[in-house]
Protein backbone atom coordinates (compact mmCIF):
# COMPACT_ATOMS: atom_id res chain seq x y z
CA UNK A 1 0.00 0.00 0.00
CA UNK A 2 2.68 2.50 0.84
CA UNK A 3 4.53 1.48 -2.35
CA UNK A 4 1.38 2.28 -4.33
CA UNK A 5 1.05 5.98 -2.71
CA UNK A 6 4.49 6.52 -3.52
CA UNK A 7 4.12 5.36 -7.02
CA UNK A 8 1.57 7.36 -7.10
CA UNK A 9 3.34 10.50 -6.28
CA UNK A 10 5.58 10.07 -8.72
CA UNK A 11 3.93 9.51 -11.22
CA UNK A 12 1.24 12.28 -10.58
CA UNK A 13 4.46 14.56 -10.02
CA UNK A 14 6.03 13.51 -13.42
CA UNK A 15 2.31 13.64 -15.71
CA UNK A 16 1.15 16.81 -13.80
CA UNK A 17 -2.23 15.20 -13.07
CA UNK A 18 -3.62 16.46 -9.88
CA UNK A 19 -4.83 15.10 -6.69
CA UNK A 20 -8.30 15.24 -8.11
CA UNK A 21 -7.61 14.03 -11.79
CA UNK A 22 -7.24 17.22 -13.32
CA UNK A 23 -4.58 17.51 -15.67
CA UNK A 24 -1.88 20.32 -16.00
CA UNK A 25 -0.81 19.27 -19.43
CA UNK A 26 -3.19 18.49 -21.80
CA UNK A 27 -3.31 15.00 -21.65
CA UNK A 28 -5.96 13.04 -22.64
CA UNK A 29 -8.81 10.72 -21.03
CA UNK A 30 -7.29 7.72 -21.98
CA UNK A 31 -3.66 8.57 -20.14
CA UNK A 32 -5.77 9.15 -17.03
CA UNK A 33 -7.60 5.79 -17.58
CA UNK A 34 -4.15 4.01 -18.12
CA UNK A 35 -2.36 5.70 -15.41
CA UNK A 36 -5.37 4.91 -12.96
CA UNK A 37 -4.82 0.95 -14.46
CA UNK A 38 -1.36 1.49 -13.45
CA UNK A 39 -2.11 1.27 -9.78
CA UNK A 40 -2.07 -1.93 -7.99
CA UNK A 41 -1.88 -2.83 -4.30
CA UNK A 42 -2.52 -6.29 -2.80
CA UNK A 43 -5.42 -6.91 -6.12
CA UNK A 44 -7.09 -3.55 -5.03
CA UNK A 45 -6.82 -0.68 -7.61
CA UNK A 46 -7.03 2.83 -7.34
CA UNK A 47 -8.75 4.80 -9.48
CA UNK A 48 -7.90 8.84 -9.79
CA UNK A 49 -10.75 10.85 -10.71
CA UNK A 50 -11.60 10.67 -14.80
CA UNK A 51 -12.23 14.04 -16.08
CA UNK A 52 -14.74 12.52 -18.75
CA UNK A 53 -16.69 11.53 -15.78
CA UNK A 54 -16.70 14.99 -14.13
CA UNK A 55 -17.76 16.45 -17.59
CA UNK A 56 -20.42 14.39 -17.40
CA UNK A 57 -21.70 14.48 -14.70
CA UNK A 58 -21.53 18.14 -14.98
CA UNK A 59 -23.76 18.12 -17.83
CA UNK A 60 -25.52 15.48 -16.45
CA UNK A 61 -26.31 18.24 -13.15
CA UNK A 62 -26.78 20.80 -16.04
CA UNK A 63 -29.64 18.42 -17.70
CA UNK A 64 -31.17 18.16 -14.21
CA UNK A 65 -31.40 21.47 -13.43
CA UNK A 66 -32.45 22.21 -17.04
CA UNK A 67 -35.13 19.39 -16.65
CA UNK A 68 -35.74 21.07 -12.88
CA UNK A 69 -36.27 24.39 -14.63
CA UNK A 70 -39.00 23.00 -17.40
CA UNK A 71 -40.51 21.29 -14.61
CA UNK A 72 -41.21 24.19 -12.40
CA UNK A 73 -42.17 26.51 -15.80
CA UNK A 74 -44.58 23.71 -16.71
CA UNK A 75 -46.20 23.36 -13.54
CA UNK A 76 -46.53 27.12 -13.32
CA UNK A 77 -48.36 26.45 -17.00
CA UNK A 78 -50.41 24.09 -15.51
CA UNK A 79 -51.50 26.52 -12.76
CA UNK A 80 -52.19 28.72 -15.16
CA UNK A 81 -54.11 26.98 -17.22
CA UNK A 82 -56.44 25.87 -13.88
CA UNK A 83 -56.68 29.48 -13.02
CA UNK A 84 -58.12 30.36 -16.81
CA UNK A 85 -60.35 26.98 -16.51
CA UNK A 86 -61.67 28.09 -13.38
CA UNK A 87 -62.62 31.32 -14.58
CA UNK A 88 -63.94 29.94 -17.62
CA UNK A 89 -66.03 27.77 -15.95
CA UNK A 90 -67.44 30.20 -13.52
CA UNK A 91 -67.82 32.64 -16.75
CA UNK A 92 -69.69 29.67 -18.39
CA UNK A 93 -71.90 29.28 -14.81
CA UNK A 94 -73.09 32.98 -15.17
CA UNK A 95 -74.27 32.26 -18.89
CA UNK A 96 -75.93 29.47 -18.29
CA UNK A 97 -77.75 31.07 -14.73
CA UNK A 98 -78.47 34.22 -17.34
CA UNK A 99 -79.63 32.07 -20.05
CA UNK A 100 -81.94 30.28 -17.44
CA UNK A 101 -83.07 33.02 -16.12
CA UNK A 102 -83.89 34.72 -20.01
CA UNK A 103 -86.08 31.23 -20.60
CA UNK A 104 -88.00 31.30 -17.61
CA UNK A 105 -88.90 35.00 -18.63
CA UNK A 106 -89.64 33.83 -21.59
CA UNK A 107 -91.51 30.81 -20.26
CA UNK A 108 -93.72 32.86 -18.15
CA UNK A 109 -94.70 35.63 -20.84
CA UNK A 110 -95.94 32.56 -23.11
CA UNK A 111 -98.12 30.93 -20.19
CA UNK A 112 -99.60 34.47 -19.75
CA UNK A 113 -100.16 35.06 -23.61
CA UNK A 114 -102.27 31.54 -23.42
CA UNK A 115 -104.13 32.13 -20.29
CA UNK A 116 -104.85 35.69 -21.68
CA UNK A 117 -105.86 33.53 -25.28
CA UNK A 118 -108.00 31.04 -23.11
CA UNK A 119 -109.63 33.76 -21.01
CA UNK A 120 -110.45 35.42 -24.11
CA UNK A 121 -111.91 32.37 -26.18
CA UNK A 122 -113.92 31.86 -23.20
CA UNK A 123 -115.15 35.01 -22.57
CA UNK A 124 -116.04 35.19 -26.46
CA UNK A 125 -117.34 32.00 -26.31
CA UNK A 126 -119.56 32.76 -23.26
CA UNK A 127 -120.46 35.97 -24.77
CA UNK A 128 -121.46 34.20 -28.28
CA UNK A 129 -123.85 31.90 -26.20
CA UNK A 130 -125.50 34.46 -24.02
CA UNK A 131 -126.43 36.42 -27.61
CA UNK A 132 -127.76 32.80 -28.81
CA UNK A 133 -130.07 32.73 -25.93
CA UNK A 134 -130.71 35.94 -26.17
CA UNK A 135 -131.74 35.12 -29.40
CA UNK A 136 -133.59 32.36 -29.18
CA UNK A 137 -135.48 34.06 -25.83
CA UNK A 138 -136.71 36.58 -27.97
CA UNK A 139 -137.88 35.04 -31.03
CA UNK A 140 -139.99 32.60 -28.58
CA UNK A 141 -141.73 35.21 -27.02
CA UNK A 142 -142.14 37.64 -30.12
Amino acid sequence: MAAACKRLAQLRMSSGISCFGASKSSSSNSSLRSFSQLLKSNGRRFFLVDTLTLTQESSSSKLKAEVQSSKMQLLHDIGKLRTTMRKNSSESRYKKSEFAVDLEKRWKAAQYDVMKYCIGTFVLTWGIGLTVLQHLESTRSG
